[in-house]
C-alpha cells in the first residue's frame, strides 16, 4: 500500500468520481481449477462509501479476505475483515453468494478485497460505474477445460493476448435514462464452458439453444418439476365449476396464484416438486415456484401452455449466437387461447394478467415446447396511457379552484397502483401529493378500480392551486401546465452510444380548461405546436384556444415505438426539448 494512494484526494482523469478502482486482478489456475481475484478501491467521496459493501460469487466465508487501510495522522491503520461481516445470501434455490461489509471505511480509505473459488468465472468486468485504473485477467490454458468468451461494450482494451487481457484508464460507465441494462453495454467478457475433460470423467456443455432447451426438459428442477401438480387439484376444480370464458378462466387462475403466493424477491429458473409444495404451504416462493404453479394450473384448466425462459432486464439480453444456460434467470408462462397467445408473469403485485412486468420486456426469450423450442418476442401490447382533464377557474386572489379527472390504463395504471400501495393510508398518499406539488390543496378525492387490475384507475380530485399565476405588475403570467409534467429534458447529453429503450409505447392526452374572471383578459397566447419524428415514431400536439372567457389547451403525446437507435437520438432529444419548452411558456393576462 503506497502513501500516495492513501493521500489521493481526487482522481485526475475524472474529478467527479466518488471512488476509483486502482487495480483489479483475476487469475484462473488451470491445474487447480481455481479462480482468484484481488481488487483495490480508493474511496474519494461520501457517495463512494457504497463500494465498501461487496457482493462476491463465492459460497463460503472462508474464501474471502479483506483489509481497510486508512491514515491516522502519519500512521497507516489496517482493519482486517471480520468473518462476522461476511454474509451468505441465497440468489436462487441452488445458488448462493457472499455479501461483504468492509470495516471502518471512511472517505480517503483504501480497500483491498481478495476471494477465490473452485470453478470458472462466469464474467469479468473491465469497466464499472466508477473509473478503473488497471484491470487484468489471466486465464491459464487447461487440458481439462474448453470455454468460449463473449465480448461486450464499447471501450477498447489496452492489451490482449491468448490468455491475458488488460484494460488501463477505463472510464466510468455513465448511466443514462431509458437504458435497457448497464450490463449490456459495460466493457466485459462473459464466459461459457464448452466441455470438461478430467481423467475418467467427461462432460460436454457445447451449447446450441436446442441443447439448452433439452437440458431444461430433462432437468429435475425444471422440466420434471412441471409434471407434478396434484396439489393444485382443489384450485383447478374450484375454477372449473364456474361458468367462465377463456379470458375469465385465465384471470381466475392468475388471481388464485397471486392470492395464494407471495413472491420472495428471488428470480429463479429452477424449482422442484417438493419445493413447490413447500412454497405453496407457506404461501411464498421464488419466481419459478410461482410461475410454474400458474403454468400447471392453466394446464389443468385445459389450456395449451409452455414455459418461456428469459433473462430479466437487469441481467442483460440473451444472445442468439452465444447460447448460455447461465444467462437465464427467470421463467414466465405462454398460454394459447382460441383468439390469441399471452405471456403471463404472476410475481408482481398490481400487475394485471394481460401485461408482463417491465423487467421481462427484454428483447426475446426462449419458448420451450415438448418437442421444439423457438425465440419469442418479449413485447407487450400495453402502453403507458393516460387521459387527464383539468377544469379550473381563476379567482381574484390569483388562485385556481376546480377539479382534475384522470383515467390511467395499462402501465400508467400499474405505476399508480404501486405508488398508491406504498402508503399506509389514502390520507398519507394525499399529504405526499400536496408536498410534491407546492401550492396544491386537495379538498376531496375519489379513486376507483384500485383493486380491479384489469380496469383503468379512475381519479377525481377537487382542489385549489396557488403558485400558477405570477404577478408582474401590469401583467400576470399564467403557467397552464400543472401536475405531472417534464421539468427538464431527460436526454441531457448531446450524443449517446446506446439505444433509448422505453420498453413500451406512450400515449398521454391532457386537456386544460381555465375560466377567467370578468375583470381579466388575455394579452397573448403561446403559439400552438405540432411536431413529429420521421415515420411518426413520436408526435406531440399542443393547441391553445380562447373562447370567450375560457382558455382551452389540448395536448397529446404519442411515442409509437419502444426503442430508438443512437442515430435517432439527436432528433428525439430535440423533440423533447421543444415539448418541454412549450410546456413552460406562460399565458399573459391583464386586468381590465
Amino acid at each position: 500500500m503506497s502513501k500516495e494512494e492513501l493521500e489521493m484526494k481526487i482522481y485526475d482523469k475524472d474529478t467527479s468520481a466518488p471512488a476509483v478502482i486502482l487495480c483489479d486482478y483475476g487469475y484462473f489456475d488451470g491445474i487447480q481449477f481455481q479462480f482468484t481475484r484481488l481488487t483495490r478501491i480508493k474511496i474519494l467521496k461520501k457517495e463512494g462509501l457504497s463500494w465498501s459493501n461487496y457482493v462476491l460469487p463465492t459460497e463460503s466465508k472462508s474464501e474471502v479476505r479483506g483489509i481497510t487501510f486508512r491514515l491516522e495522522g502519519a500512521n497507516v491503520v489496517e482493519d482486517k475483515l471480520d468473518k462476522k461481516s461476511v454474509f451468505l445470501e441465497r440468489v436462487t434455490e441452488n445458488r448462493y453468494r457472499t455479501r461483504v461489509a468492509m470495516p471502518n471505511v471512511q472517505v480517503g480509505s483504501v480497500i483491498d478485497i481478495e476471494y477465490y473459488f473452485t470453478g470458472f468465472p462466469s464474467e469479468w468486468k473491465f469497466q464499472e460505474t466508477i473509473p478503473v485504473v488497471w484491470s487484468e485477467l489471466i486465464i491459464e490454458e487447461s487440458q481439462y477445460l474448453r470455454y468460449q468468451k463473449n465480448f461486450f461494450g464499447y471501450e477498447q482494451l489496452f492489451y490482449t493476448s491468448g490468455s491475458r487481457w488488460i484494460a488501463r484508464d477505463m472510464p466510468a460507465f455513465k448511466e443514462e435514462p431509458y437504458i435497457n441494462s448497464a450490463s449490456n453495454y459495460l466493457t466485459k467478457f462473459e464466459f461459457d464452458i464448452l466441455d470438461i475433460n478430467f481423467p475418467g470423467f467427461y462432460r460436454s456443455f457445447t451449447n446450441t439453444w436446442d441443447n439448452v432447451a433439452q437440458r431444461l426438459r430433462e432437468n429435475d428442477y425444471f422440466g420434471k418439476a412441471i409434471k407434478g401438480s396434484a396439489y393444485l387439484n382443489g384450485l383447478a376444480k374450484e375454477i372449473s365449476e364456474k361458468n367462465l370464458s377463456e379470458e375469465q378462466k385465465i384471470e381466475a387462475a392468475y388471481n388464485a396464484i397471486r392470492e395464494n403466493m407471495k413472491w420472495n424477491g428471488i428470480h429463479s429458473l429452477t424449482t422442484s416438486f417438493t419445493e413447490m409444495i413447500f412454497s405453496f404451504k407457506k404461501k411464498s416462493g421464488n419466481s419459478a415456484d410461482i410461475n410454474i404453479m400458474l403454468l400447471q394450473l392453466l394446464d389443468k384448466l385445459g389450456f395449451e401452455v409452455y414455459p418461456v425462459v428469459l433473462s430479466t432486464r437487469d441481467n442483460g439480453v440473451l444472445s442468439p449466437i452465444n447460447p448460455s444456460l447461465n444467462k437465464l434467470n427467470h421463467v414466465i408462462v405462454y398460454v394459447k387461447t382460441s383468439k390469441e397467445s399471452l405471456l403471463i408473469d404472476a410475481t408482481e403485485d398490481y400487475m394485471p394478467y394481460s401485461l408482463i412486468p417491465f423487467k421481462c420486456i427484454n428483447w426475446q426469450g426462449r419458448l420451450i415446447e415438448k418437442e421444439k423450442n423457438e425465440w419469442i418476442e418479449l413485447k407487450t401490447k400495453g402502453k403507458d396511457k393516460l387521459i387527464r382533464v383539468y377544469n379550473l377557474a381563476l379567482t381574484d386572489d390569483l388562485t385556481m379552484t376546480g377539479e382534475m379527472i384522470c383515467d390511467r390504463f395499462d402501465y400508467a395504471a400499474y405505476d399508480f397502483r404501486k405508488d398508491f400501495g406504498s402508503y399506509n393510508s389514502r390520507d398519507e398518499f394525499l399529504t405526499e401529493l400536496e408536498r410534491k406539488n407546492p401550492g396544491l390543496k386537495i379538498t376531496s378525492c375519489d379513486i376507483e378500480n384500485i383493486d380491479s387490475l384489469s380496469k383503468p384507475v379512475k381519479e377525481r380530485y377537487r382542489m385549489t392551486l396557488a403558485n400558477q399565476v405570477e404577478n408582474a405588475g401590469n401583467e400576470f403570467y399564467l403557467y397552464p401546465f400543472v401536475g405531472e409534467k417534464w421539468k427538464e429534458n431527460p436526454f441531457r447529453n448531446s450524443l449517446r452510444k446506446y439505444p433509448v429503450d422505453f420498453g413500451y409505447k406512450i400515449e398521454h392526452m391532457e386537456v386544460f380548461s381555465y375560466t377567467l374572471p370578468d375583470n381579466f383578459e388575455v394579452v397573448s397566447l403561446p403559439q400552438s405546436l405540432k411536431i413529429s419524428l420521421p415515420d411518426n415514431a413520436a408526435s406531440f400536439i399542443c393547441d391553445f384556444k380562447l373562447i370567450n372567457k375560457q382558455l382551452l389547451i389540448n395536448t397529446k403525446l404519442l411515442v409509437n415505438k419502444e426503442m430508438f437507435l443512437p442515430a435517432e437520438y439527436p432528433g428525439l432529444r430535440e423533440f423533447y426539448d421543444q415539448m418541454i419548452k412549450k410546456q413552460s411558456e406562460p399565458i399573459v393576462l391583464k386586468k381590465i
